[in-house]
C-alpha cells in the first residue's frame, strides 16, 4: 500500500512546498526526561480523555515515515480521514466530549494532520500549514504553536486573545500572521492528537 502511496505523498508535499533533505527519512521525537518510558506507555494505553492528557501533561509519540505523512497530508475530506486510526490515540476515541467512536476517529486524524503540518511550517519544511477540513461545533480551545509575543506558544479559551496574538493588520486587512502556526479545536481530545502530530509538549503558557 505504501508504495502507491509513496507517489501521491511526493505529489502532495511537493505541493505543499516541503523541502527534504533526501529521499527517505522518518519523523523522530525524543520524548524527553519529564515522561519515563514506561510511565508514558502507561499514559497512553489508560487515558480515555483529552483532560487526563492534560491532567498528566503527557502527549504521545507518533512517527511518521515521508509516505505515511504524504498519504496523510492527501486526506482532505473527513470521509477519508475517518480511515486513519492512530494507536497511541485509540483511548481518546472514548472521550465523552465526541457524539460517537466514528467521529472522533476523523476528528483525531484531522487534528494529527493539523499538527503535522504544523510541524513542517515550524520546521521549515513548509511554507504553509495544510487546511483543515471544516467540522461542525463551537470552537473551545485555540492552541498557539509560535507567535509574535510568544515564540514558545500558549493555549487559551480566550478568542479575543487568541486573535490579539495571531492576526496580522499589515496593509489595512486582517489576517493571520504568517509566522504564527496556530490550530482551534472543540475538544481537548483534539488538541493532544494536534500536539501529537506537532510533536510538541503541552504548552507552559496559558492565557
Amino acid at each position: 500500500m505504501l508504495g502507491r502511496l509513496g507517489q501521491v505523498a511526493s505529489s502532495v508535499l511537493d505541493r505543499l512546498g516541503v523541502t527534504r533533505e533526501e529521499d527517505s527519512w522518518e519523523l523522530v521525537t525524543d520524548p524527553g526526561p519529564e515522561v519515563p518510558e514506561l510511565a508514558a506507555e502507561v499514559a497512553s494505553a489508560t487515558a480515555a480523555s483529552g483532560a487526563e492528557f492534560r491532567a498528566a501533561n503527557f502527549v504521545p509519540t507518533i512517527d511518521f515515515v515521508e509516505e505515511e505523512a504524504g498519504a496523510l497530508f492527501a486526506s482532505d475530506t473527513n470521509t477519508a480521514l475517518g480511515e486513519w486510526h492512530f494507536e497511541r490515540l485509540a483511548g481518546l476515541e472514548a472521550d465523552p466530549d465526541f457524539p460517537s467512536p466514528g467521529v472522533a476517529r476523523a476528528r483525531l486524524a484531522r487534528a494529527v494532520r493539523a499538527g503535522l503540518g504544523a510541524r513542517y511550517k515550524l520546521d521549515r519544511r513548509a511554507r504553509t500549514t495544510c487546511k483543515s477540513p471544516h467540522v461542525p461545533g463551537i470552537k473551545r480551545w485555540y492552541v498557539v504553536l509560535r507567535s509574535r509575543d510568544f515564540p514558545e506558544g500558549f493555549i487559551t479559551e480566550d478568542y479575543a486573545v487568541y486573535c490579539r496574538e495571531v492576526q496580522s493588520t499589515g496593509s489595512g486587512r486582517i489576517g493571520f500572521d504568517p509566522q504564527s502556526v496556530s490550530h482551534s479545536f472543540t475538544t481537548l481530545a483534539e488538541v493532544v492528537a494536534f500536539l501529537a502530530g506537532a510533536q510538541r509538549g503541552w504548552p507552559r503558557v496559558e492565557l
